[in-house]
């Protein structure tokens, strides 16, 4: 039924609206067709649409859209309309999503994405730690420690002369992860400036056929 209107709406067929036409199809979709995947996160809380046609829609949201935007409600309990729709990049939608878990250090509270960014770490790493955290397996200093095994821009000063896992890999053709750990390993002063340099086994170069 969805895709015989698309098809015949006039603003399914102008390229400028129909952004706006999918997104208003992709609401509906939510609020209104029990067979979607998110009917029960959407109706099943009580959120409807109070958009009563596309042209609504386009008309109140037009003006602040803008293609690299999506589509977020800013109190993510209440339904879809003017007062609580707004245009947000996905940094912003995702922040404000309900299931965002919260951690609150030296007074500033963070989200996964907030925590990823301060700690210099992936979000699933981010999540994983707050979690443990919250279950008390964790301690604050666990969790607000750096990522840095495996950081690709590792640099290091050689000889009064900077590396970096790139100048080591292509210097001695070893693989890049190996690279990065010698130079991990030699910031740390657990290795010499000679092992890092090494050349790698046999066994990990190419041989010859017999």
């Amino acid at each position: 039924m969805l895709r015989n209107i698309a098809t015949k709406h006039w603003l399914a067929k102008n390229k400028w609206h129909r952004p706006l036409y999918d997104i208003y199809m992709w609401i509906i979709g939510r609020c209104n067709n029990p067979n979607n995947h998110a009917y029960g996160n959407y109706w099943g809380r009580g959120i409807k649409c109070e958009w009563n046609n596309v042209e609504e829609f386009v008309r109140d949201m037009w003006e602040w859209y803008k293609k690299w935007l999506s589509i977020d409600r800013i109190d993510v309990n209440w339904n879809y309309c003017k007062e609580n729709c707004r245009w947000v990049d996905q940094l912003t939608q995702q922040n404000n999503r309900r299931d965002n878990i919260y951690i609150e250090i030296d007074w500033i509270r963070y989200n996964s994405i907030a925590f990823a960014e301060k700690y210099k770490v992936s979000k699933a790493t981010a999540s994983h730690r707050i979690c443990w955290y919250l279950h008390g397996r964790y301690t604050i200093e666990q969790i607000t420690k750096e990522w840095t095994k495996f950081k690709k821009n590792m640099v290091a000063i050689i000889d009064w002369k900077e590396y970096t896992s790139m100048d080591i890999a292509s210097i001695w053709w070893c693989h890049r992860s190996t690279a990065i750990k010698r130079l991990h390993k030699y910031n740390k002063w657990e290795i010499t400036k000679e092992q890092v340099f090494e050349k790698p086994k046999e066994r990990y170069l190419r041989k010859e056929r017999r």
